[in-house]
């Protein structure tokens, strides 16, 4: 960071450490089905803060943890996680929001609790100013730079366990760099490296998978159409929502794919993945025109997702759905007169 940026930075610091003087219960809510990212910035504000406020931290989170590489990221690292539904939330003086943003259909809050501090990297919703600080930097490709940014513009030592944590948050949600990238997440990146445990970084990334995600991934190829740039596959009840980000990751590698749109169906709804590689493509704006009002969707850039409930509804009614779903994708990306073919025959 320039001497600007860092003095920019740390002045935030101050503001959030004012905001939270005096506080001794404080909770730290991750989104949804909580990814790398969210749980590396969760982390790295619960050290953060207790080395500088000696308050007690708990970082909550809804849904589950699916992934493989998540449960080996919270293994190794002990990241100290409670269910957001087992708390007394009237215990916590302040709560905080990591990674996401009110409204987006990604956390799992009550609407009557209110959020002091906000703090993420996607575009700004309106309703986030309303906290007593927000931090909302969409010009970077992961949360955990902007933590990252804390520890550095402030002076503050960062352990092993919270580098890698950090470290890992920006490989994961940038593709090693290679995604949605600011020189900003590249700084962060280097500060990190030399200060992680690379031997932990390893074992997270390269972590066991069970039978059932090779069952998933050869359904998400003999279900897959394409047309036009486009790759498409629903791959019907699944027993971890991530799968259906992880199968989106694998097929919008396919040679000449400009798009790709994977929905899979878990706990009486139809959750939707989109990504895409052509930068005059917003993912965010995209998913919205295709779930539109019959779900909640959210996202930026090059990656975004949604939510369609879908628990009363037949198998017929969900075939409309995806139907509905392909329809609106053509007719925002202004596909015209083509029909998809299978990937493999």
């Amino acid at each position: 960071m320039d001497k600007r940026k860092m003095r920019a930075t740390s002045k935030k610091v101050e503001k959030l450490l004012s905001v939270l003087s005096g506080k001794k219960n404080i909770l730290i809510v991750a989104h949804d089905n909580p990814d790398p990212d969210t749980l590396a910035s969760s982390v790295g504000l619960k050290d953060l803060i207790e080395k500088e406020l000696k308050a007690e931290v708990t970082i909550a989170f809804t849904g589950i943890i699916g992934r493989a590489e998540n449960k080996a990221m919270i293994q190794h690292l002990a990241i100290p996680l409670k269910r957001l539904d087992e708390l007394d939330l009237a215990q916590f003086e302040t709560t905080m929001l990591v990674d996401s943003q009110p409204h987006t259909g990604l956390i799992g809050l009550p609407e009557e609790v209110k959020l002091d501090v906000i703090i993420d990297h996607h575009p700004l919703h309106p309703e986030s100013r309303k906290a007593g600080y927000h931090d909302i930097q969409s010009s970077v490709g992961a949360t955990s730079t902007i933590v990252t940014q804390y520890y550095t513009a402030h002076g503050i030592e960062m352990d092993s366990r919270t580098a890698t944590a950090l470290l890992y948050g920006i490989k994961s949600d940038t593709r090693d760099l290679g995604r949605e990238t600011s020189r900003y997440d590249i700084e962060a990146y280097l500060y990190l490296y030399p200060r992680a445990n690379l031997r932990l970084l390893a074992r997270i990334e390269n972590a066991e998978v069970p039978a059932e995600y090779f069952r998933i991934y050869e359904r998400a190829i003999d279900n897959a159409t394409t047309f036009d740039g486009v790759v498409t596959s629903f791959i019907g009840e699944i027993g971890n929502p991530d799968m259906v980000a992880e199968m989106t990751d694998l097929l919008i590698r396919l040679e000449g794919t400009r798009c790709a749109l994977v929905g899979g169906y878990y706990s009486g709804q139809i959750f939707v993945s989109l990504r895409t590689r052509d930068s005059e493509i917003n993912a965010g704006k995209l998913i919205q025109r295709v779930v539109g009002k019959m779900g909640t969707s959210g996202g930026h850039g090059s990656m975004s997702a949604g939510r369609i409930k879908t628990e009363s509804m037949s198998d017929k009614e969900k075939n409309v759905v995806e139907k509905t779903i392909i329809r609106r994708l053509k007719r925002a990306m202004k596909i015209k007169g083509v029909r998809g073919k299978k990937l493999v025959e």
